[in-house]
């Protein structure tokens, strides 16, 4: 989907919110959203896995940008309310004990990269998604809700005992099947962005703070980790 196109399809569902799905993955993050009948532009180096979608989701409305979202094809040719990005873990994941997590200095490129895509589109809210290793160099995230780390400016998040207590299972299980958000979250984000919506709670500024960019801060359940 060239940025042509980007525009084309952004106006024609101009009638329908807009939410952004950086680093979509398996696309799971943005599950709630394609319920609800929002539009949904996903943002991955490749087409989302036929065995990552969660169970049901038949809602696909909107359409996957083949792209490197460190040089997005687009710009802010829509009014987009929501933005979600999940920058692959592995450069802040705790998991691997023969790693000395005390001395490594994971890249920070694709974080920048979110940031400038904030700074960018101007959503309404925003939420980057990583693990509790990236805690030492992001900073307290917004929300934590079971291993999922928040940052962002976001209306509190209700977590739900299925999303808080989701332990990620890694023994025998693919990459994929890790890298899914598990439908009660998705679910839950997007109920508190269409809450805040509905409050008229204010547009984010122009570049938001990662740990304190306005979202609620407070624990969910869970234990943390990649």
């Amino acid at each position: 989907m060239a940025d042509a196109e980007y525009r084309s399809y952004a106006m024609t569902g101009a009638e329908r919110p807009l939410a952004i799905d950086l680093f979509a993955g398996t696309g799971s993050a943005t599950l709630g959203f394609r319920e609800a009948g929002w539009s949904v532009i996903e943002v991955d180096l490749a087409r989302p896995p036929a065995n990552g979608r969660p169970a049901r989701d038949g809602h696909r409305s909107g359409g996957r940008v083949l792209a490197d979202c460190r040089r997005l094809p687009f710009g802010r040719t829509a009014r987009v309310e929501f933005l979600w990005a999940s920058p692959p873990c592995t450069e802040f994941s705790d998991a691997d004990s023969r790693v000395d997590h005390t001395r490594k200095h994971p890249s920070l490129e694709l974080v920048f990269a979110t940031m400038a895509a904030v700074a960018e589109l101007r959503p309404r809210f925003w939420i980057l998604e990583n693990v509790r290793g990236a805690i030492p160099f992001l900073g307290i995230p917004a929300q934590k809700v079971g291993p999922f780390c928040l940052w962002g400016y976001f209306p509190a998040i209700d977590s739900t005992w299925e999303a808080g207590t989701y332990q990620k299972a890694t023994a025998g299980r693919s990459a994929i099947a890790r890298a899914v958000i598990p439908p009660a979250l998705a679910r839950a984000v997007y109920q508190a962005v269409d809450r805040g919506r509905r409050l008229r709670l204010g547009r984010c500024g122009r570049r938001g703070g990662l740990g304190g960019g306005g979202g609620a801060h407070h624990e969910g359940g869970g234990r943390g980790g990649a």
